[in-house]
């Protein structure tokens, strides 16, 4: 599991992209404190409706699903 600070992360973000579809996970961190989690989205499990959603940006994906 790899880890960036979020100014590095705004920087970078398309490298960092890249390592989630190729299924890592990364921590991002503000101030060295963990923040969030970018995690590999499982398209071929997703529905058509939480696809369209995701793309207009109304919904976030967490383990359990979208919601």
């Amino acid at each position: 599991m790899r880890s960036v600070n979020v100014a590095k992360l705004k920087n970078q973000l398309s490298k960092y992209l890249t390592f989630a579809k190729s299924g890592e996970e990364v921590v991002i961190r503000d101030r060295n404190l963990p923040v969030a989690k970018l995690v590999p989205f499982p398209a071929e499990n997703a529905h058509d409706r939480d696809l369209l959603l995701l793309a207009a940006a109304l919904t976030v994906v967490s383990r359990r699903g979208a919601f």
